[in-house]
Order: structure tokens, then sequence, then C-alpha cells
């Protein structure tokens, strides 16, 4: 069960407004991030109970992430703050914590929260119609100081964009959180917090053909994971089939499909923009440079530095022990 329509509708206006903020914030203070060490910095904030958890969850993936400093907003005793963040070019994921200063205990482990992640570029002029999926969910409670950890997530695209990394001013904006789950009465926490993050690079491998009813364009490879640009005729069923990706030593890696997003109406405004792309995750970090191939169900594509071979059929599909499975 999701956010009411009601609650849609008042999203959908948020987002053609641009927004507003609820009360002045002060922006995040980022480092570019590269150690381990860095996830001590960022869960500072964190309870010793949650520190081990957002550790946990992280994973490998605790290098990559940003320490996000200072920024919080307080909303009727709600105090949401940042922790730490990271992002490749189709994909972000913010940290944040979730207390409750007013004793009141009005959070609970099956913390649901309604939320957008927005790249200063989308709000211009010319992204009209464009689409991301955005998720917000409680990965961590700690019963004891009623404290949620959050994980929010972006994954989409808009024309333009630069997959060569970088920095990109940000905002998450949370519009309200369901304390016992969609189904409960939600507390309206409006707030609009700025962040600027250092973006992954990722690997640009052109691509051709088709699978389905799709016309692959582009593969994009960050130590996240793989992102696909495609033109549909049909509804797209990509992240229904199996799929895989090859690394030189032999591993096969199946990544989760997350989410993603279409570019909107066309630049001279007669239709709808063809282009989708979808988003994918690694379950540890994978250097996009060891990619050698993907494979959709059967059908597998090699590759090789910035382009894929002649695809061909595979007599079984790819399942070895010790690696990811599907």
């Amino acid at each position: 069960m999701g956010p009411s329509r009601a609650e849609m509708e008042r999203l959908k206006r948020v987002l053609r407004e641009g927004g507003r903020r609820t009360r002045p914030v002060r922006r995040g203070v980022l480092a570019a991030a590269g150690l381990r060490g860095v996830l001590a910095i960022s869960a500072l904030a964190v309870s010793p109970g949650l520190r081990e958890q957002l550790s946990g969850l992280l994973g490998g993936y605790a290098a990559y992430t940003q320490p996000v400093e200072d920024t919080v907003c307080v909303v009727d005793g709600i105090e949401l703050r940042v922790l730490s963040a990271m992002a490749d070019s189709a994909t972000v994921k913010v940290y944040a914590q979730v207390r409750d200063l007013t004793g009141q205990d009005r959070l609970s482990p099956d913390l649901a929260v309604s939320c957008v992640i927005q790249r200063a570029e989308e709000a211009k002029e010319g992204h009209e119609g464009a689409s991301t999926t955005h998720g917000g969910k409680c990965v961590a409670f700690d019963e004891t100081t009623g404290t949620a950890l959050l994980e929010l997530s972006a994954w989409g695209a808009y024309d333009g964009r630069s997959w060569s990394g970088g920095r990109e001013e940000m905002v998450l904006r949370v519009f309200s959180l369901y304390p016992r789950g969609y189904a409960s009465d939600a507390l309206e926490v409006e707030c609009t917090l700025p962040l600027e993050l250092e973006i992954l690079p990722s690997r640009v491998v052109a691509l051709s053909g088709t699978v389905g009813t799709v016309r692959l364009k582009e593969l994009y490879l960050s130590e996240l994971g793989p992102s696909l640009l495609f033109e549909q005729e049909a509804e797209s069923v990509l992240q229904y089939q199996p799929f895989a990706v090859y690394l030189a030593d032999g591993t096969v890696c199946f990544p989760q499909w997350e989410g993603g997003g279409g570019f909107g109406r066309t630049a001279d405004g007669s239709g709808i923009d063809a282009r989708v792309l979808e988003c994918w995750a690694f379950q540890e970090p994978v250097d996009p440079e060891e990619v050698v191939g993907i494979s959709f169900a059967y059908w597998y594509i090699p590759i090789d530095g910035g382009a894929a071979g002649p695809g061909y059929w595979l007599t079984e599909l790819p399942q070895s022990p010790g690696t990811e499975s599907p």
C-alpha cells in the first residue's frame, strides 16, 4: 500500500512548482569519499546500535558514501538529519535519521516516508514531463532512543546529464512520515534540504540491436550498478528478465532492478520521448572496467572498452556457485 491519491497529487504539484522551503536550513558541507573511515564521520549523530546497522547495510559501499554535515530540519518536533549520501549520474542514495524530540514516541520500525530527491538541472526549463523513481524506507530502528534510520533513493535521468562525474547540487524534499506504514495517519513534516554531492563517473558503452520491444542505446556502469538507456515501442519488461553482468575474472553478478524514468516530451513538443533509463544496483561494489559482458535471460552482449560486440544466444542461464544469484 502506498501514499493516497491526494498525497500523490500534492507531490506532483510541489514538483511542478519547484517546492517550497518551510524553514531555513544550512547547506550541507560534504567531502568526497574514498576511505571506509568516512562512515564513522557521517554516522556521528547516529546511536551506537544504528551505527552498527548502517555499517552492515552499506558493506563495501561505506567507502563510497560522503558525509553530510549541518543538514537538518525540525518540523512539529520531528527532527530529520541527513548523515551521508552516495550517487552516480543515474542513482542517488541518501541516509538520514529521524527522531521525535517531543518524547511522544510517534515513530516506529514500520515508519514510511514520502519524499523526492531532485538534481538542480531537473528543475530547469526543458525537462517537462521527465520522470524519476523515488523511494524512502526505514532500514533500522533504535527502540531505546526512538530513532529511525532512513534510506532515501532516486533513479532516473534527464537530457544533457554528464556521465563523467563531478559535483552536483541537489535537494531532498520530504513531505510526510507515516509512523506505522502508509495505512497510518501522516505526520506532515514538509521540508527542503540542500545537498551538494560528488558524483561517481560512469563507463559509457554504446549498444545497438533490440531485446524484446526495446531498442538498446547505451549502457552506463559505475561502482553502484548498471543503468541502461533504451527506446521502447511498447511497455518495457526488462526489469522482469534475469539480468547478469560478467566480469573479467569469471564472476557473474546479478544486480537488482531499482527504478528509472523517462525523458518527458520531445524537444519540439510534438510527442513523448521514447527513451527510458532503467537502473540496477550491485550487491557489492564492482569495478566498471572489469565488466566484459551483460545478458538479458539467454541473450548475451560482449563488451570491450566503450563498444559492444555482436550479441548471441546462451545455451543456459548463467548460474555459478559463489556468485550473486538472481
